[in-house]
């Protein structure tokens, strides 16, 4: 592996951690298949996870019943300031806490691993590829929403509607800063911490496109409806690799910020401004978004593809590569924990789906 990055090393702290699956020096394109303590750690971790995921349900759950049951409920519809408070301690309620016991179950599981940050906050390796990536983000952002459109509108076309919730558009500047705060600035860091955090940096261990993949899937699942999550599974898998390749959760915070910032800046716009300001704004910011995001990805892909690769354990054949990913995917799932949270998340998601006709 090459650590000699332009854009510093990378996955140097996790290059110890693949002693029971050695590639035979002496049959360099054997397949490398996953050992028996490796198929125990997977379910084990993953079972840790899933608990996370049941306990982000339940307490969601939990959470909007208190609300309801107190007098809060009506400044809740008729507050902005409150209307967000409630938003950001919903998120430490239901994200930090779940996810704050898994990475204590976590690090003591991984106890004997004490170089592995299991939340990378460190300073990313380059502020140069954070840059790059900032621009290839905002690409994404504009990619996926596009996609997601066309998705919605198919599904519409043939009767189906997607139910999902909407804050209230800012009508004050002090309003759009409490929507900065509680959408943009909170969910970029609780978030963030949970998913390409906990959930990520606990899988590479099984490898990086495994790991990117399997959080991507789980933070879509999480935002619980047909609109956002095709969306979320997208750039979830741009955030996981800007992640991984800056060895910074810092990267993925600023471009998952980046992409909240917009979408509140836009629905302020939107509700506030006469049609013909809010579409050449929306029009001169996407494309300009996305030729500086599309010369960003070229300087990376032509860097990048030349001095490092993703840790992919399997051996060095594609198709051990192949095989030890779908290995990993299937421990993952057979875990208990994970299997009930996956079947709770998808039929939250199935749930807001209706057929009109």
């Amino acid at each position: 592996m090459d650590n000699n990055s332009e854009y510093g090393k990378i996955h140097v702290k996790y290059d110890s951690y693949y002693t029971g699956n050695e590639i035979p020096k002496d049959q360099p394109g054997a397949i490398v298949r996953m050992n028996n303590a490796d198929k125990k750690g997977i379910v084990i971790t993953s079972g840790i996870i899933g608990l996370c995921i049941l306990m982000f349900h339940y307490f969601g759950e939990l959470f909007v019943k208190i609300i309801i049951k107190t007098p809060l409920i009506t400044y809740y519809q008729t507050s902005d300031a409150i209307f967000n408070v409630v938003q950001i301690i919903y998120s430490a309620f239901c994200i930090m806490l779940p996810f704050g016991f898994g990475l204590l179950a976590l690090n003591f599981l991984n106890r004997k691993n004490k170089e592995r940050e299991l939340v990378p906050l460190g300073k990313p390796n380059s502020g140069k590829l954070v840059v790059l990536l900032l621009g290839v983000g905002f690409l994404a952002l504009v990619v996926s929403n596009y996609i997601t459109t066309f998705f919605v509108l198919g599904a519409n076309s043939f009767g189906f509607e997607f139910e999902t919730a909407e804050s209230p558009a800012a009508k004050s500047v002090s309003s759009f800063l409490w929507q900065v705060l509680s959408t943009a600035i909170v969910p970029a860091l609780m978030e963030e911490f949970a998913v390409r955090g906990v959930v990520m940096q606990s899988l590479r261990k099984y490898g990086d496109v495994f790991a990117i993949v399997s959080s991507a899937i789980i933070f879509a699942l999480l935002h619980g409806n047909m609109v956002q999550a095709p969306f979320a599974l997208m750039l979830g898998c741009v955030l996981g690799w800007a992640v991984i390749v800056t060895d910074s959760l810092w990267t993925g915070i600023a471009i998952h910020f980046m992409n909240n910032f917009y979408a509140t800046v836009m629905s302020t716009m939107m509700s506030n401004c006469k049609e013909a300001v809010y579409v050449t704004t929306f029009l001169v910011v996407n494309g300009i978004g996305v030729v500086l995001g599309v010369i960003a990805l070229i300087k990376i892909v032509d860097y990048y593809r030349h001095k490092a690769t993703l840790n992919s354990p399997g051996g060095l054949l594609p198709e051990g590569k192949r095989i030890y990913r779908a290995e990993a995917f299937f421990y993952e799932i057979i875990s208990l924990p994970m299997a009930a949270a996956l079947v709770i998340l998808i039929s939250d998601l199935i749930d807001r789906i209706s057929y009109v006709g």
